[in-house]
């Protein structure tokens, strides 16, 4: 079995303490891979075992996505030919840094994915994403993929927003991905901190 963590760390709203107790929490739970955002890996995981841009997202945003291995080698992904393309594509034209891709030697890719919200929005930054990845999922890459991350999606908004976020949920499915949340997800009510649904 391999174990897998989603986490968005919120480096940002955390101090020195707080993110070192993190990295020490998440290395106990010993997981094979970790997905993460909003995160500044430590200095001592090198290329082969963590993928994530230097200096996060730039500008106001010095952190970022990435993906961790703490014990299995990892390769990042930045680019791949679709057998309908002639060039490399590029897989992270959007917001460099809030995507982050790696090959696992097992024949598994782990994307880990932030939405940024941009102008009041994260469903259009998500649209574009996954725009630029649609050509990896048209690869041998695309096969076997792990894609998690803060994706700023909800079911639970009034529309117009609820269409335009089952929208984006739709698209997910189109790459062949299942959502990991409706396998025994119990059913529940509206989120409090969430506007309700008709």
């Amino acid at each position: 079995m391999t174990r897998i963590i989603s986490w968005n760390m919120s480096h940002w709203l955390r101090s020195a303490e707080e993110r070192s107790a993190a990295w020490d929490y998440l290395r106990a739970l010993a997981p094979d891979f970790v997905l993460l955002q909003e995160a500044v890996p430590p200095d001592d995981l090198g290329p082969e075992h963590c993928v994530y841009r230097p200096g996060g997202m730039g500008g106001h945003r010095p952190w970022g996505a990435a993906v961790i291995s703490f014990t299995h080698p990892i390769s990042e992904v930045v680019e791949v030919t679709s057998p309908h393309g002639k060039h490399p594509a590029q897989l992270h034209q959007t917001y460099p840094g809030s995507v982050a891709i790696a090959a696992c030697e097992s024949g598994l890719t782990l994307i880990s994915v932030y939405s940024v919200i941009d102008n009041g929005y994260a469903i259009t930054i998500l649209h574009r994403q996954l725009s630029d990845l649609t050509p990896l999922f048209d690869t041998k890459l695309g096969r076997s993929v792990v894609l998690a991350g803060d994706l700023n999606v909800t079911t639970q908004f009034e529309e117009p927003h609820r269409s335009r976020h089952r929208n984006a949920r739709e698209r997910l499915q189109a790459f062949s991905l299942i959502d990991a949340l409706d396998l025994e997800r119990p059913a529940r009510g509206p989120l409090a901190s969430v506007m309700s649904l008709k």
